[in-house]
């Protein structure tokens, strides 16, 4: 269950209602006018940073669960990878700080609970956690408020797990931050944001319209909140931790930019998993039953709203499954930072919850795995009667919220400037449309102006060339069938959006890869291409490569006698490998595994005269082996730019010899191979029981 739009996932905010009450709850008190800074809580183990004098705009992105009365002193409490709690460090940078909340309840029925941003005489402006957005309060408006809100007493006004993901965004600084324009004049833009929001010189904001609410056509219930693109923006300059200086960039109408407006920056990502948490009980006689699962469900549900990608449960439990079978140890048994760092996580959350008959204490470590430092703890009380209704609220928001996504008008203008960028530099990209058809732009030809990009649209595949590979990044959470990079050189920069929640079915490296340029392979990746001038080795590919491929294409940094510890690493699933001239030394047949029963040759990598040549020595080979006769089920010899001069006596020598013919054989694939009908109608003759395909 993983995002597919982080930005989509930011309009897709619902709120899934209070829980009931399990702390003692804050008196509310008639509201006090008088201006007030929101007060900064106290992180465990933590030195937190100087408190700001403005008050920010909050950030309204990212992750994970947050905690309410601990059951055990955050203090001492032991985290999952160090012995001792180091300061706590987010990925790549210092830990955000995280202010106390206040609610308000307004004589219209409505509350909300969030951060303060603003109290003055005439009201409240306050970032609602809920609906991940910024709502204005008039001071005849408020029936009751509250503030001082922590973890001690946050589960008396939201959902556990809204809290979590609300305190992990603050943080980890990652997602969609909110801010405004705190100056709009002929000294030039600014905005309320700086470095204390991770914000950094080239990145784009939104400009936002007005909020309109989305709510539940069953119930009514507001689900999240829209706020249409106006115009993008540019950062020029981040000032200081909390102002920076924009110019902007491009407008769909004349725009009149004004101090207040509500303007909407994504910032990198990381992938979440979630450990389910261990159940531990002080009477012995308590049953307890999957309550911990469904918390964890809820956690994951919250931070898919929050636009944070994250790893499912299935996908938990499968990689549980695959280490104790390789290791022989007991899945209880496994460490929990070995299970992430499998599944290619960047942050992990796991920990414990001790039953108290209907309530439970929830006590949650986070840690960076890539740099094994720890992040903090979530510690908070949870009531057990509704973990499993809350749960289910939760997705079902979240389902009933993906279902409007695909024509919401915000995430359709991001995906037409993200496309427009990428098309303008040189990029390849394909659109999927609702109906199932794709339409191609390349060679920096943007639809025509008349016609525009479809109104509802899906980016399908994406292809880099030299000159434009460091846009990579602009595809941070996206989920795509294709992903290629055909450049002549690689550098680190091109794959740093791999670890920032992209999704990825196949992708294509054809570039001269270094092991110290990828971190991370996407996730989802199920069909792994390396070119011949990779460099990557087969340890490398063993070491990181996922453990469910169907294709892979181990490039030239493969040895023929390799191939068996990558199967033998790749099983179950690994069924079709691609060659490239590196594999196909003398006596290659001999060490080919044999239970692998699809082979394919890509033209891509048999370009020049020499390796040509390697191939017709390569095929010559297989025709005599064994396993040619024997054990071949599918051949696909694909993308070749020779002609048929060249093609024919190639494909004649090796298929048509009355000596040697593949008697397993099923499937001859001749995709973008240049051959005449005639002879393609032999091949047909003389195997009328395979399946032609390609011709």
């Amino acid at each position: 269950m993983r995002v597919l739009l982080p930005l989509l996932l930011f309009v897709v905010l619902s709120g899934c209602g209070s829980p009931e009450p399990v702390a003692e709850p804050v008196a509310e008190k008639a509201i006090d006018p008088q201006p007030v800074a929101p007060k900064a809580e106290a992180q465990p183990a933590a030195a937190q940073p100087e408190q700001p004098k403005d008050n920010p705009a909050p950030d309204t992105a990212a992750p994970q669960q947050a905690p309410v009365n601990p059951p055990v002193n955050p203090q001492s409490a032991q985290p999952p990878l160090v012995e001792k709690p180091q300061q706590p460090v987010a990925p790549n940078r210092a830990p955000g700080k995280v202010p106390l909340l206040v609610s308000v309840r307004t004589k219209a029925g409505k509350k909300h609970v969030g951060e303060l941003i603003e109290r003055t005489d005439a009201g409240l402006m306050v970032y609602d956690i809920v609906l991940r957005d910024t709502v204005s309060i008039t001071k005849d408006q408020v029936q009751a408020f509250v503030e001082g809100i922590d973890e001690r007493t946050a589960s008396s006004h939201v959902p556990f797990a809204t809290y979590a993901a609300w305190k992990l965004t603050k943080l980890l600084r990652i997602g969609t931050v909110q801010g405004r324009i705190a100056l709009a004049s002929d000294k030039g833009i600014f905005i309320n944001l700086g470095s204390a929001h991770g914000l950094s010189a080239g990145q784009s904001v939104t400009l936002q319209g007005k909020a309109e609410e989305i709510t539940d056509p069953e119930t009514g219930e507001q689900l999240a909140v829209y706020r249409a693109p106006v115009a993008t923006l540019k950062i020029l300059a981040v000032v200081n931790e909390r102002l920076s200086k924009l110019s902007i960039t491009a407008s769909d109408t004349p725009v009149k930019i004004e101090r207040g407006m509500t303007v909407a920056c994504e910032r990198g990502s990381t992938t979440i998993v979630v450990i389910p948490p261990q159940w531990k009980s002080e009477d012995p006689n308590l049953k307890t039953g999957d309550e911990a699962l469904y918390l964890t469900e809820h956690i994951l549900a919250e931070l898919v709203r929050f636009g944070v990608p994250v790893i499912s449960r299935d996908q938990v439990e499968q990689a549980q499954a695959e280490l104790s079978q390789k290791t022989g140890k007991p899945v209880a048994t496994l460490p929990a930072a070995t299970v992430g760092q499998t599944l290619k996580a960047g942050v992990l959350v796991t920990g414990q919850i001790l039953a108290k008959g209907q309530t439970g204490n929830v006590t949650l470590h986070v840690t960076d795995l890539a740099t094994r430092q720890y992040v903090g703890i979530l510690a908070g009380r949870i009531r057990r009667d509704k973990i499993r209704e809350e749960s289910k609220k939760a997705k079902k928001a979240a389902d009933d919220i993906k279902k409007q996504v695909g024509s919401l008008p915000a995430e359709m203008a991001r995906r037409k400037k993200i496309a427009t960028q990428l098309i303008e530099a040189g990029v390849r990209v394909v659109l999927k449309l609702p109906n199932g058809t794709l339409v191609t732009y390349e060679n920096k030809r943007l639809p025509d102006p008349d016609v525009g990009f479809p109104p509802v649209f899906a980016i399908q595949e994406v292809v880099f060339y030299d000159g434009n590979a460091h846009l990579s990044t602009l595809l941070a959470g996206f989920s795509l069938h294709r992903l290629s990079f055909w450049t002549t050189d690689s550098q680190r920069r091109y794959f740093d959006v791999f670890d920032q929640g992209i999704g990825v079915v196949s992708l294509y490296l054809q570039a001269p890869i270094e092991e110290n340029h990828i971190r991370s392979i996407p996730r989802g990746v199920v069909h792994l291409h390396f070119g011949g001038d990779s460099q990557l080795s087969a340890k490398w590919i063993t070491r990181n490569a996922p453990k469910h491929l169907y294709s892979l294409m181990p490039g030239g940094g493969v040895q023929a006698r390799e191939l068996p510890m990558l199967h033998r690493h790749l099983k179950p699933l690994f069924g079709k490998l691609i060659l490239c001239p590196r594999q196909l030394d003398d006596g290659w047949t001999s060490v080919f595994p044999a239970s692998i029963k699809r082979i394919e040759f890509h033209g891509s990598t048999f370009v020049r005269d020499e390796d040509f040549d390697t191939l017709r020595r390569g095929l010559g080979e297989l025709q005599k082996s064994a396993y040619f006769t024997r054990q071949l089920t599918r051949l696909s010899i694909c993308w070749f730019q020779q002609d048929e001069a060249v093609m024919e006596p190639l494909l004649e020598s090796l298929l048509l010899s009355p000596m040697h013919r593949p008697r397993a054989l099923t499937e001859l694939a001749l995709f973008e191979v240049k051959v005449r009908p005639r002879f393609v109608q032999r091949l047909r003759a003389a195997y009328p029981t395979v399946k032609v395909i390609g011709q």
